[in-house]
């Protein structure tokens, strides 16, 4: 149950961060997604580049001892005790995964190319909402 919350509230952080800010940082965040996400996918591949290797995570099932019931106590006046049982339970874990790093160069290369063509497109679009919305 904690873990499904955990996940729901880290899915729903991103519009309650959204929700948060002047109006005048809305329309720059709005206006600059495009960018923060190549700017995030830029500092992957640079770490993958530094490590060697790329870090994915894998949906796995572990399997977890937990109470699942009570046993009717065998006297009278006695106290119940836990039935224990095994339960399958998600989990994600991280594993190394090996990358042809010339093709990852390549690729930063061409995303640096792009964030540059991204900065000079979202200058004017920060101005603009400056202007409209100032603080």
């Amino acid at each position: 149950m904690a873990l499904r919350f955990a996940r729901f509230a880290l899915l729903a952080l991103p519009a309650l961060v959204a929700a948060c800010g002047t109006p005048q940082e809305r329309c720059i965040r709005r206006g600059t997604e495009d960018l923060r996400t190549l700017n995030r996918l830029i500092a992957e591949s640079q770490a993958t580049l530094s490590r060697g290797y790329a870090l994915v995570d894998v949906e796995t099932t572990r399997m977890s001892w937990e109470q699942c019931g009570w046993y009717r106590p065998r006297k009278e006046g006695a106290a119940p005790e836990p039935r224990m049982c095994w339960r399958a339970v998600p989990d994600t874990v991280t594993r190394p995964v090996s990358v042809n790093l010339d093709a990852e160069r390549a690729k930063l290369q061409s995303m640096k190319v792009k964030q540059r063509q991204l900065q000079a497109a979202a200058s004017p679009v920060i101005a603009a909402c400056r202007a409209q919305l100032p603080e």
